[in-house]
């Protein structure tokens, strides 16, 4: 009885893993919401009860009394005296697949350490189908074959699905062709870029070197006849007028 449940459970085991990897690979190709969400939905149970069926068949192969499976060829490839091989593909299969739970269950704390370890699930679903076809009394007949070639050609489908409607990159915007930046001389001397630049001082100095010199007063101008009054006062400019000098 038990060989029996070994076969259906892996079997059954290799058909939802089948859909859910092809689900999440032709996911990212369907564009509308609901059918992205349905999409994801049927992924992520596909891939629970693929989960569960493989530990269903782990447990029957340790429980069967006809092959002789440790425990320990669970996680230790090559622990099992028989068929060690492919028994042992099989064992890396689970390993995989025990990253990819593990790695999915915290996909909310580090949605990047899920990402990339989602890639491991190609590996891990064709080691999955060559164990299915390489062990069991049944490995050959017409339903392994058949089952194998429909699981592989719908992961095929779903590949060319995936590439046909890739999304475009958008391109990024290109620069403005410029002239070459070349320093300046203030840039080349730190010291003189540094100096703080005084508006006012340089207005002035304009002026002064604009405006005409003003003559210097001679002896006729003092003598003019509104600075002889006495008592005048006279520019600074002029000067004083000395007594008897008109």
């Amino acid at each position: 009885m038990t060989w029996e449940m070994i076969r259906i459970t892996g079997l059954v085991a290799l058909a939802f893993l089948t859909m859910s990897v092809a689900l999440g690979i032709a996911g990212p190709a369907v564009r509308n919401a609901t059918s992205r969400l349905v999409s994801v939905s049927m992924h992520l149970t596909a891939a629970v009860a693929g989960i569960s069926l493989v530990l269903a068949h782990i447990v029957f192969a340790i429980l069967d009394s006809w092959v002789t499976v440790p425990l320990a060829a669970a996680v230790v490839p090559g622990a099992s005296q028989w068929e060690p091989l492919w028994v042992g593909v099989g064992t890396v299969a689970f390993d995989l697949l025990l990253v990819l739970a593990v790695t999915s269950a915290m996909r909310q704390q580090a949605p990047g350490l899920w990402r990339k370890a989602h890639i491991v699930a190609y590996p891990m679903w064709a080691l999955v189908w060559i164990h299915t076809l390489a062990v069991g009394t049944d490995a050959g007949t017409p339903l392994m074959i058949g089952m194998a070639a429909a699981s592989a050609g719908l992961v095929t489908a779903a590949v060319v699905l995936r590439r046909m409607n890739r999304r475009p990159v958008p391109a990024r915007p290109t620069a403005h062709p410029t002239v070459p930046w070349r320093p300046s001389d203030d840039s080349r001397h730190p010291a003189r870029r540094a100096a703080p630049r005084n508006p006012r001082g340089r207005r002035a100095r304009r002026a002064r070197t604009s405006s005409p010199a003003r003559p210097r007063h001679t002896t006729a101008d003092r003598c003019h006849p509104r600075l002889v009054r006495a008592g005048a006062a006279a520019p600074a400019d002029v000067g004083s007028v000395a007594p008897g000098e008109c």
